[in-house]
C-alpha cells in the first residue's frame, strides 16, 4: 500500500512550483487516448505449466463452470527391482502433498480423481490439446482417490496392484542409444491425474521440484515387495487446463486467466502524440468485470504483469509468451482490507518514450504493444501457473463509458514562442 501511495503521489499533476525553471517555450499537454487508439486481443499464450519451466504445482479437478484440469507426472527414477519378474510386488501407494489451493471459496473439500497410465510421455511445453485429451481419457485407470482435500500434510492411497505393477515393469526401457553404443535408460510411459465428472473443484498438489529441501515431498510411489520396499518420485510434472466457452477471448476482449494461460495484447496508437514529445506521465486504468471474474481459496488477484511485446509476440511458436518484464499493475485499495474493482499501471512513461524514439529513428523499441498476464512468480506468488483464477475486464464496448479502459498521457513539447 505504501508503494502504491508513493507511486500515485509521483503521478500528481504538475504544480506551479518550479515554474521559474521551466523555459517559456515548453508547453504541457494531458491527452486521453480515444477508444479507437486502444486495441486489445486475448488468447492462450504458448506458456506451459511444466516443472521444467520452473513451476512446482500440479492441478486436477473440475469446476461447476466447466473448467477442467488434468495433472501429468513423469517418474524418472528407476530401479532394477522393477525388471526382476521374480520379485513379487505386493502393494503400490501414491503420495501427494497438497499446496492449499482450491478453485472454490466455499468450505467444501471433497475431491475425486483417477490415476491413469499413459503409453507415452509428455513434452516440456505440453498444453491442452485434443490429442493429449484423447490419450488421457482412453488410458487405463490404475488407481483412484475420493476424499477430503487437506491444506497440509499428505494424502496416500493404494493403486490397483495389477495395473501399477504393469506400469512399473514397463515405464522405462534399457536399450542402446543411437549416439552411444552403451545401453541407456529411456522413459516411455507416464502418469496422469485425470479429473472426474461430477467433481466440484480444482485443487493443487506439489509437483516435481529441483529444490533439494523439497525433494522428498514430490509425488511419490511407494512400492512394497515380498522381501523389501522401494520408493521412486516424479522427476517432471505438468498440468493442463481447458476453460469453458463462457470465458471470453478474441479481439476487443481483456481476459487474464491462469493455467491455460490466457493473456491480453494491449496496443496503443500514439499518432495523436507528437513524436518529439517528452513523456512525463502515463496511466493505464482497467475496470474488473467482477461478475465474470473468478478467484479461489487464496484470495483475490491484486497484481498483474506487463511484458514488452516484440517481433515474436504473435509468432505461432512464441505466441504471447514474451518474458521481458516492463510494467507492474496493482489493484487499487479501498481501505486497509478491501480492494476496488480498478487496476492501474503506473510508470509507463519510459516505455512510451522508447516507442516514440523508434518512430523518429533515435533508438528506443518498436511499438509491438504490451502483453498483460497474471503474476508468474515475478512479484510474489505464481498465480498464473498454480491456479485457475481469472480476471476479465470491461473493454471499449462497455455500455457504461466510465468502465472502459483509459490511458492518460501527460507530455511536453517545445513551442515556437
Amino acid at each position: 500500500m505504501l508503494l502504491a501511495l508513493l507511486m500515485a503521489a509521483c503521478n500528481d499533476n504538475p504544480t506551479t512550483i518550479g515554474d521559474d525553471y521551466i523555459p517559456n517555450n515548453v508547453q504541457f499537454t494531458t491527452y486521453t487516448l480515444k477508444p479507437g487508439e486502444i486495441e486489445v486481443m486475448s488468447d492462450i499464450a504458448t506458456v506451459s505449466n511444466s516443472s521444467s519451466n520452473g513451476n512446482g504445482a500440479v492441478l486436477v479437478g473440475r469446476d461447476d463452470d466447466g473448467t477442467i484440469a488434468n495433472g501429468l507426472l513423469s517418474v524418472t527414477e528407476t530401479s532394477p527391482l522393477f525388471k526382476d519378474a521374480g520379485r513379487q510386488i505386493t502393494k503400490v501407494e501414491l503420495q501427494l502433498r497438497p499446496l492449499g489451493y482450491r478453485s472454490t471459496r466455499d468450505s467444501g473439500r471433497d475431491i475425486s480423481f483417477d490415476v491413469v497410465a499413459l503409453d507415452s510421455t509428455f513434452s516440456p511445453n505440453e498444453q491442452w490439446s485434443d490429442l493429449l485429451t484423447s490419450r488421457v481419457e482412453s488410458a487405463p485407470v490404475i488407481g483412484s482417490f475420493s476424499g477430503n482435500y487437506p491444506d497440509s500434510g499428505v494424502i496416500r492411497f493404494e493403486l490397483n496392484l495389477a495395473g501399477a505393477t504393469d506400469f512399473l515393469r514397463s515405464y522405462y526401457q534399457i536399450r542402446p542409444n543411437s549416439s552411444n553404443p552403451s545401453d541407456s535408460i529411456f522413459i516411455v510411459k507416464s502418469l496422469a491425474l485425470r479429473s472426474r465428472a461430477g467433481n466440484h473443484r480444482i485443487v493443487s498438489f506439489l509437483g516435481a521440484t529441483t529444490t533439494a529441501s523439497l525433494d522428498t515431498l514430490r509425488p511419490t510411489l511407494k512400492i512394497t515387495f515380498a522381501d523389501t520396499a522401494h520408493t521412486v518420485r516424479a522427476g517432471v510434472s505438468n498440468w493442463v487446463v481447458k476453460y469453458p466457452a463462457s470465458v471470453p477471448t478474441g479481439s476487443g476482449v481483456i481476459t487474464l486467466a491462469a493455467g491455460a494461460p490466457v493473456r491480453t495484447l494491449l496496443k496503443l496508437r500514439l499518432d495523436s502524440i507528437p513524436t518529439t514529445a517528452t513523456i512525463h506521465q502515463t496511466e493505464l486504468t482497467l475496470r474488473i468485470d467482477t461478475a465474470r471474474s473468478r478467484y479461489g481459496s487464496t484470495g483475490a488477484t491484486t497484481r498483474m504483469i506487463g511484458y514488452l511485446g516484440d517481433v515474436a509476440t504473435l509468432n505461432q511458436s512464441s505466441y504471447l509468451a514474451n518474458t521481458k518484464l516492463r510494467l507492474t499493475g496493482y489493484r487499487i485499495t479501498q481501505d486497509s482490507t478491501n480492494f476496488t474493482d480498478k487496476f492501474r499501471y503506473l510508470g509507463m512513461a519510459p516505455l512510451l518514450t522508447e516507442w516514440l524514439q523508434a518512430v523518429r529513428g533515435t533508438g528506443g523499441s518498436p511499438n509491438y504493444g504490451l502483453v498483460l498476464g497474471l503474476d508468474r512468480g515475478v512479484l510474489s506468488s505464481n498465480v498464473e501457473a498454480t491456479s485457475v483464477d481469472r480476471l476479465i475486464f470491461f473493454g471499449n464496448d462497455a455500455a457504461d463509458s466510465s468502465l472502459r479502459p483509459t490511458v492518460t498521457i501527460t507530455y511536453s513539447t517545445q513551442t515556437s514562442r
